[in-house]
C-alpha cells in the first residue's frame, strides 16, 4: 500500500486510491480490512473510509464474510471478461436504440470529439465519449448500469493500457468513425463499437 493522502481525503479521493490499490495487486486478495489500520495509511477519517468501503463492495472487490468482516476481493481474469461482456451489451445496446430513433442528434458527441482534440487527458475524453452514447439512447437503465462498471474499467484502462505515441490519435479515428456512422444510420456502428470494446478486453486480459 502507498498511502498518501491526508486527513481531510474525501470519500472519493480514499475509494480511487483503495481501488487502484486493489487492482494493481498493492492490496492483495484475502488481505482483511482493518478500519483502523486502513485509515491511518491512507492518511483518512473512518468514515471516508467507510463509504468508500461501500462503493467498492458494489464494485466487487470487497467482499463481506459471514461475520461482518471485510477482505480484499482481487479482480480475475474471469471477472475482467465479465465486465467488459457487461460492457459490450451496455454499450452496444445503446448504439441500436440511437440507431433507432427518428429524430437522432449527435451534436453531444461531435462536441466531445472536438473538445478531446485539444486535451492532453485523453483517457478522459475517452470516458466521456463512451459515457455520452449511452446517454444520448435516452435509456436510464443502461446508463445507471454503465456507471456502476465504468469506475473499474476505466481503472484497468489507465494501469494496463501503454500511453505509447499514437494511441491517442488511434482512439479518435474510431471515436470518429463510430460516430459518422451513427450520423449516417449505418448498422455497422455497433459492430465497430463491438470491436473497439473488445480489442480494450484482450488488451486487459493480456497485461492483467
Amino acid at each position: 500500500m502507498q498511502g498518501t493522502m491526508k486527513r481531510s481525503s474525501t470519500v472519493q479521493a480514499v475509494l480511487q486510491e483503495v481501488r487502484r490499490d486493489i487492482i494493481m495487486g498493492s492490496l492483495e486478495n484475502d488481505t482483511p480490512i482493518t478500519e483502523l489500520q486502513f485509515s491511518a495509511h491512507y492518511g483518512c477519517s473512518r468514515a471516508a473510509l467507510r463509504g468508500a468501503l461501500t462503493v467498492l463492495e458494489q464494485e466487487g472487490l470487497i467482499r463481506v464474510m459471514p461475520n461482518g468482516t471485510k477482505r480484499i476481493c482481487s479482480l480475475t481474469t474471469e471477472d475482467i471478461n465479465h465486465l467488459y461482456e457487461l460492457r459490450t451489451y451496455v454499450e452496444c445496446t445503446a448504439a441500436k436504440q440511437i440507431l433507432q430513433k427518428e429524430s437522432m442528434d449527435i451534436s453531444r458527441l461531435l462536441k466531445v470529439l472536438e473538445e478531446a482534440k485539444e486535451t492532453l487527458d485523453f483517457l478522459d475524453s475517452d470516458a466521456l465519449f463512451h459515457e455520452t452514447l449511452v446517454a444520448m439512447s435516452g435509456n436510464k437503465a443502461l446508463m445507471q448500469t454503465w456507471k456502476t462498471f465504468v469506475p473499474v474499467t476505466r481503472e484497468l484502462f489507465v494501469l494496463n493500457f501503454s500511453l505509447a505515441e499514437g494511441m491517442k490519435e488511434s482512439l479518435e479515428e474510431r471515436h470518429m468513425l463510430i460516430a459518422k456512422l451513427l450520423l449516417e444510420r449505418d448498422e455497422q456502428a455497433v459492430q465497430v463499437l463491438q470491436s473497439h470494446i473488445e480489442e480494450a478486453r484482450r488488451l486487459s486480459v493480456g497485461k492483467n
